[in-house]
């Protein structure tokens, strides 16, 4: 099992209380990088770039966003960790992606190397078909899918992610097949449904409306759809086929190296306070609210966010452990 990091005996909030204003503003004194897991076009894409000028603005210097998919997310997380112990260098990823990328590939680091900044929101799961396609609901593709089993096939932007559990719990509660096919990142994954390379995509609620146009929701992957408006007003799976699902839904936050948080607090401390005036500041929450994705928004600060990490890390761990087909994906 996991060693666990040794904590600071100070939190981020009392590090905070302890930086002076004219020690935090001493820096950061040029650019900051600001790396992304997954290919440009997607969730996290976008989770980077809708608030990079209000960060900037926070900061008082550049932030570049760079895009670094690849390896299921560990080409990226790698590069901050081998780069980012002077705190330039920050990583966007998610929950469960970063647990999945340790635990089951060659990588030289394990989430306790790293320690978020904060959460920043969140992406509840949903199954999303084209416009023709012949279901009009859950209950018709499982329907088929019995019939056909191994032949309807569904993109997921990776394997080691919560969509590709989501479709892996969906099969399980049902004795359904489906011929799963991962892609490079999750805006590849959509548009393959939009191009006809597969038959259905789970994905989130919000990352996925960059394919509104041409695909419907089939169904919610969540116990409540909270987001009817842009959700065709899709149930919940569960009650659709009746059985039993947990919620599905991946977090995005940012993270810096434990290095970086041991060895310079106040850097720290200064991205701490520069995410959170950005997640709250009112121009960003209107942009949002404006093209309908302020639901998405799930600001959590860093300690709390850490222990849920370390929780959720555990059970990704035990299901590892259980399931071959997540050691082998790389």
């Amino acid at each position: 099992m996991r060693n666990k990091i040794k904590l600071m005996a100070t939190g981020s909030a009392a590090i905070l209380a302890l930086v002076t204003p004219a020690l935090a503003n001493d820096w950061p004194t040029g650019p900051l990088t600001l790396y992304v897991v997954s290919s440009p076009g997607g969730g996290f894409d976008a989770a980077a770039r809708q608030p990079q000028p209000y960060l900037e603005e926070a900061l008082g210097v550049p932030l570049r966003v760079e895009n670094r998919p690849g390896g299921n997310t560990a080409v990226a997380t790698n590069l901050v960790y081998e780069t980012g112990d002077d705190c330039t260098n920050i990583l966007l990823t998610g929950i469960p992606h970063i647990h999945f990328s340790a635990l089951t590939q060659q990588v030289n680091y394990e989430y306790e190397d790293f320690y978020p900044i904060a959460g920043l929101t969140s992406e509840p799961g949903l199954v999303r078909v084209r416009d023709e396609a012949p279901w009009q609901s859950m209950n018709d593709l499982i329907e088929d899918a019995l019939e056909r089993p191994g032949e309807i096939t569904a993109s997921v932007a990776f394997y080691t992610n919560n969509y590709y559990m989501g479709i892996l719990d969906i099969m399980q509660a049902t004795g359904t097949d489906f011929n799963i096919v991962p892609f490079g990142g999750g805006a590849d994954a959509r548009n393959a449904l939009l191009r006809g390379e597969v038959d259905f995509t789970h994905a989130g609620v919000f990352n996925s409306r960059n394919v509104e146009e041409g695909t419907r929701v089939l169904g919610i992957h969540y116990s409540e759809n909270r987001w009817p408006e842009i959700t065709d007003d899709a149930t919940p799976i569960k009650d659709q086929l009746g059985v039993d699902l947990d919620d599905n839904e991946s977090s995005y936050g940012v993270f810096v190296t434990a290095a970086c948080r041991e060895n310079h607090p106040e850097r720290f401390a200064t991205l701490v306070e520069a995410f959170h005036s950005a997640k709250h500041n009112e121009d960003y929450l209107a942009m949002l609210e404006a093209g309908g994705e302020l639901g998405k928004v799930a600001y959590v600060d860093p300690e709390t966010y850490h222990a849920a990490n370390l929780r959720q890390y555990d059970i990704i761990a035990e299901l590892v452990a259980t399931r071959e087909e997540f050691t082998a994906a790389d």
